[in-house]
C-alpha cells in the first residue's frame, strides 16, 4: 500500500534476527539490544548478540546470536511528559 510504514522483524531459527525500520539503536551489548523503531522501542534479549549490519538510511539491522526474546516497550505517559530518559530506567 502506498504511505504505508515498513516495519519487519524476522527471525531464523533463533540465530539470526533482521530488523526493518529501524531509526536508531540506543544500546547494544552480548545480551541486549534497544533498538529505536517505527513502531516504538524494541528490546533484543539473548546471548552472544552481535550486531553484523546496520543501514540506518534503510533502517535496516541484522543480529546474529542466540535470541531468548524481543519486546516493544512504551514510555509511561508521566515519563514522556517529564522528558526523563527511559531508556536509562528501562536498562538499569
Amino acid at each position: 500500500m502506498p504511505g504505508e510504514v515498513k516495519s519487519r522483524v524476522e527471525i531464523k531459527n533463533r540465530r539470526q534476527i533482521v530488523v526493518e525500520g529501524v531509526e536508531n539503536v540506543n544500546s547494544s551489548d552480548e545480551d541486549k539490544i534497544a533498538l529505536e523503531t517505527n513502531m516504538g522501542i524494541l528490546l533484543l534479549k539473548g546471548a552472544d548478540l552481535q550486531i553484523t549490519q546496520l543501514n540506518l538510511e534503510s533502517g535496516q539491522l541484522s543480529v546474529d546470536g542466540y535470541l531468548h526474546g524481543l519486546e516493544y516497550v512504551e514510555a509511561p505517559k508521566s515519563a514522556r511528559q517529564k522528558g526523563k530518559g527511559f531508556l536509562t530506567r528501562v536498562l538499569r
